[in-house]
């Protein structure tokens, strides 16, 4: 055997082995590679927009959030000025209420006092005339029955007159 016949076979084998792997094997390994890195460029790539959607939509909630804060203190606002003027009109109403039965009342208490003071003048003017009667059964003199008429016709008038 000879070595320089051996090596020169190698080397003919060596290169028909990488003619061959260029031709017929390199060429799917790198479409692999190719299409392997492009989905992963791509993966990166979405990824960098799900993180950049992600920061967006935490800003968008931030801001929703701080809308929703400024219209609820808003409506928390008008519900405070809406029971306050519900309270005043309560109180205003509760003020007129109690007008309206003070009034009632000191109308009620005006005629209960002009009945008792009709009762009191009936009773007074029958008390005044049994006493008149009894006068005149004692058969006083004439002037004198008038002048007591008189001034019992005064008094009766004073009574009635309060």
């Amino acid at each position: 055997m000879n070595i320089d016949l051996t090596l020169f076979g190698q080397i003919i084998t060596f290169v028909l082995f990488v003619w061959f792997t260029m031709k017929l094997v390199w060429p799917p390994i790198l479409n692999a590679l190719r299409e392997r890195q492009k989905r992963i460029a791509d993966g990166l790539a979405a990824a960098d927009r799900g993180v950049m959607e992600l920061e967006m939509a935490r800003k968008k909630a931030k801001e929703l959030i701080q809308v929703a804060r400024g219209e609820a203190s808003i409506i928390i606002e008008r519900a405070n000025v809406r029971a306050h003027q519900i309270e005043e009109e309560a109180q205003v109403e509760a003020r007129n209420l109690a007008e309206r039965m003070k009034r009632s009342a000191k109308t009620e208490i005006q005629r209960m006092e002009m009945e008792l003071r009709q009762k009191l003048s009936a009773e007074l003017s029958g008390l005044v005339l049994r006493g008149a009667e009894a006068l005149v059964q004692e058969k006083i003199s004439e002037p004198l029955n008038q002048h007591l008429f008189e001034e019992l016709k005064k008094e009766l008038e004073e009574v009635q007159g309060e």
